[in-house]
């Protein structure tokens, strides 16, 4: 294989890698409007990062990991603050 080759299978690549759609940031923002990351849900709950963590382990929070993070719906935040603060 030549070194023309080589390049030309670089280019075709990098030519489909810029083709293919992005993501809709109108989702981006949806479904991240609606979420905590861990941190934000740690303040939310005044506990530590690690504390949520184990929460989400032991099922008392969901987590949903899109768009490479770790993201808690607000609502599960929301009731498990409701019901530890009653």
């Amino acid at each position: 294989m030549t070194n023309f080759e080589i390049l030309g299978m670089i280019r075709t690549v990098k030519d489909n890698i810029n083709t293919q759609p992005k993501e809709d940031s109108a989702l981006v923002t949806s479904v991240i409007g609606n979420a905590y990351t861990i941190k934000e849900a740690a303040v939310k709950l005044r506990m530590c990062d690690k504390s949520v963590r184990r929460q989400i382990d032991r099922g008392n929070l969901r987590k949903c990991t899109k768009f490479g993070r770790v993201l808690i719906p607000k609502k599960d935040v929301d009731n498990f603050f409701d019901s530890f603060s009653e």
